[in-house]
C-alpha cells in the first residue's frame, strides 16, 4: 500500500503545471458539486416549501377576510331592506287609517262626545239586558300611529246573554267616536256569561 502511494505521489509530482491546474479545478468543482447536492439543495427545497406554504396561508387569510366582509355587508343590506319594508308597511297602515277617518268621518275623543258616547252606551246596556258591574277609566297618552294617540282606556266587567253582549259591543262600534276594542274575554257559566273588555279611545294629546 505504501508503494502505491509513493508511485502516485511520484506521478503527481511529474505532472506539468497545466495538468495540475486542471486537476485542482476538477477537485474544486467536485467539492462544490458535493456541497450543492448534499447541503445547499436540501435547504433550497425546504425554503421553497416553506415559502409556498406561507403564500398559501396568506391567500387563505385574504379569502377568509374577504368572505367575512362580504357576509357582513350582506347582513347589513338585509337589515336595511327589512327596515325599509317595515317603514313602508307603517306608511301603508297610516294611509289606510287616514282614509278610514276621511271616509267614515270618525270623531276624535273629546270630553263632550265621550260623555255622550258613555250615556248612550249605558242606556243601550239596559235595553239589551247586559249588567255592567264595573267600569274603570284610565286616562293615558300612548302614541298609536301618525298623529293619533290612545288618550283613554275604559275597562268593562259585566254579565248577560252571549248574543246580548255581542249586540252591545257591536252597537258601540257603530258610534262615530274613534275607538277600538283591544281585548275581550267571555267566560261561560251555568247562568249568564261574564265578560271583560278593554276599549281604547283615540284623540290628540290631552
Amino acid at each position: 500500500m505504501r508503494e502505491i502511494f509513493d508511485r502516485l505521489e511520484e506521478r503527481f509530482e511529474s505532472l506539468d503545471s497545466k495538468t495540475l491546474m486542471m486537476i485542482y479545478a476538477l477537485v474544486f468543482l467536485l467539492a462544490l458539486f458535493l456541497f450543492y447536492f448534499f447541503s445547499y439543495e436540501p435547504l433550497e427545497q425546504q425554503l421553497q416549501s416553506k415559502s409556498q406554504k406561507l403564500q398559501h396561508l396568506i391567500q387563505k387569510a385574504r379569502k377568509l377576510s374577504k368572505t367575512s366582509i362580504v357576509q357582513k355587508i350582506k347582513r347589513e343590506q338585509n337589515e336595511i331592506a327589512q327596515l325599509n319594508l317595515d317603514i313602508e308597511q307603517l306608511k301603508t297602515q297610516r294611509f289606510q287609517l287616514m282614509q278610514q277617518l276621511q271616509q267614515k268621518h270618525y270623531q276624535l275623543m273629546m270630553p263632550k262626545n265621550f260623555y255622550a258616547f258613555l250615556t248612550d252606551f249605558l242606556s243601550k246596556s239596559v235595553i239589551y239586558g247586559v249588567d255592567l258591574q264595573k267600569i274603570d277609566f284610565n286616562p293615558t297618552v300612548k302614541k298609536f300611529v301618525a298623529k293619533l294617540y290612545i288618550v283613554q282606556e275604559m275597562e268593562l266587567t259585566g254579565s248577560g246573554r252571549f248574543l246580548d253582549i255581542v249586540k252591545l259591543l257591536r252597537y258601540a262600534e257603530s258610534n262615530r267616536l274613534l275607538f277600538r276594542i283591544s281585548s275581550l274575554h267571555i267566560e261561560l257559566s251555568d247562568e249568564y256569561p261574564t265578560f271583560h273588555a278593554t276599549l281604547q279611545f283615540f284623540g290628540d294629546r290631552l
